[in-house]
């Protein structure tokens, strides 16, 4: 009724004869061309109705989402008496993109963490690495004549490289921030 028009979309002119004139320039054309394609496929295959989504942009200029549930009567041939529903889903198309995007962060959440992992499972790896080539330089220098000066010389560094602890650090959600190994030529 107009009443019910007046009050869910803020609308209805005087003069306003048909839902065509209250309908149709509120209806974005790509959904209005979906909604005679689907009352007309319906039509076509003799359907006792269907159901369709739109939108329908309000007194206040905004877009909401309507569902409508359409029932087709036949009266007589070629005669039809359509009986709908048209039920407001724009709460729900709003929750359901909330939802979309919530998943989207989610996922990048989930891929950092992964990426997190995998650099604390490297930076390991190296540190393993260095642990070994720390132990097999001071075999060396052990091994080294006992002349003090060579030793000396040789303090700290391993063929001709200087070598410093690989360090990690991990933030308190365990993420990896940083994996540094460091070894540079002695000037010496």
């Amino acid at each position: 009724s107009p009443e019910s028009l007046r009050r869910e979309f803020g609308f209805i002119r005087e003069g306003d004869a048909t839902d065509d004139d209250i309908y149709s320039p509120r209806i974005p054309p790509e959904d209005l061309q979906r909604m005679d394609e689907t009352a007309a496929n319906a039509f076509s295959r003799g359907d006792n109705g269907y159901q369709q989504e739109f939108r329908i942009r309000v007194a206040d200029g905004t877009l909401r989402h309507m569902s409508e549930q359409v029932r087709i009567i036949s009266l007589e041939s070629g005669v039809y008496n359509l009986v709908g529903v048209q039920v407001d889903i724009s709460d729900r198309k709003r929750t359901e993109e909330m939802l979309r995007k919530t998943e989207e962060q989610l996922q990048h959440a989930q891929k950092l963490k992964l990426v997190g992992e995998f650099a604390t499972g490297v930076a390991n790896y190296f540190n393993n690495l260095m642990a070994v080539v720390k132990g097999y330089g001071k075999l060396a220098m052990q091994s080294m004549p006992a002349d003090a000066a060579a030793r000396t010389k040789s303090r700290g560094a391993f063929c001709g490289l200087k070598l410093e602890t690989v360090t990690t650090r991990t933030s308190s959600s365990a993420t990896l921030h940083s994996a540094r190994t460091r070894a540079r030529r002695d000037s010496s």
